[in-house]
């Protein structure tokens, strides 16, 4: 089974996020931005509505004069403007003949204006063919508190979203791709420690020795498990010393001793044998310890001998 190295784990359970986050940042980014270019042509229509009704009143524009003035006022703005009585009759538009148009009094914009003194909406026009944003403002200073509306095509606002929308998208991919080399990075710098004190603990097993000390990394969990390490293995140095050093004295012993001694287990399996013990029973050293003595001994009575002592040995732990 192939397994994964920690820190791929790492940067893939950081992948969903950083591209869930970045589709978030940009829809609201985009939504913030859309949002902010309505406002801005909301503000600007209402800006232009209190102009027009300004210059009705410096001019005395009446019924007469309102279309020419209308017209005009359109031409130079680049904009729609119509004007609307309080019983919804049109009558002055810059787009079309005023007495052609049906009535505006259910409009979504002169309803609000009605309402709340000005209003404003998004929604096709039949007239113009296309969306536009309308802005009606009611200025009571105007003969027969007439509504003032004004309206601008979306389609160059559209132009500039998509355009900015693109711009936008272009550096949020540039954004998640930093983040993603970013925390690609930061997975390696995590598992890099890890990586070592694996090193160490492989060559470790293979020679038994620490030449020296596992590094301690500065993240705290990190360093508990180094610090763990160099302690067993330190305790395994002493330990080790300690069976050798217990070896080397028995066979120190074993060797001095001037009668053969032989040490079998249960199996009567050779654990421990001298030099006379080898000799008398005429057993190689190399096949000694590890084999049963019923594979090296081939004098039947010589092992006879020894499975009877074996088993009263066992008689008497039994007892």
């Amino acid at each position: 089974m192939t397994r994964k190295p920690l820190f791929i784990k790492l940067f893939y359970s950081f992948l969903p996020v950083i591209i869930i986050g970045i589709i978030v940042l940009i829809l609201l980014v985009n939504q913030f931005t859309r949002n902010f270019y309505y406002s801005h042509t909301e503000n600007d229509l209402r800006e232009r509505a209190k102009l027009i009704s300004f210059w009705i009143n410096e001019r005395k524009i009446n019924k007469n004069n309102i279309q020419l003035f209308v017209k005009e006022s359109g031409r130079v703005s680049n904009m729609r403007v119509t004007i609307v009585d309080d019983k919804g009759i049109v009558i002055g538009d810059s787009y079309r003949n005023p007495s052609q148009m049906d009535n505006h009094i259910d409009r979504p914009e002169i309803v609000q204006a009605t309402l709340k003194g000005e209003g404003s909406t998004q929604r096709f026009s039949e007239t113009a063919n296309e969306e536009q944003m309308y802005f009606a403002l009611r200025y009571p200073n105007i003969q027969e508190q007439p509504f003032i509306r004004v309206s601008v095509p979306l389609n160059e606002v559209e132009e500039s979203l998509i355009i900015l929308q693109k711009r936008i998208i272009i550096i949020g991919l540039i954004i998640g791709l930093l983040l993603l080399v970013t925390s690609f990075y930061f997975s390696k710098q995590l598992t890099n420690p890890l990586d070592s004190m694996r090193i160490e603990a492989e060559s470790y097993v293979k020679t038994l020795k620490l030449p020296s000390p596992i590094p301690i990394p500065k993240t705290k969990e990190l360093a508990s498990l180094a610090i763990s390490l160099n302690k067993m293995a330190k305790e395994m140095d002493r330990r080790i010393s300690i069976i050798n050093q217990d070896k080397s004295e028995r066979e120190s012993l074993l060797s001095s001793m001037q009668e053969g001694l032989l040490a079998l287990n249960k199996n009567l399996e050779i654990i421990s044998i001298n030099e006379i013990a080898l000799d008398y029973l005429q057993i190689p050293r190399k096949d000694a310890v590890g084999n049963r003595l019923s594979n090296l001994i081939s004098n039947k009575k010589m092992l006879s001998f020894i499975k009877k002592v074996t088993k009263k040995i066992k008689i008497f732990k039994m007892r």
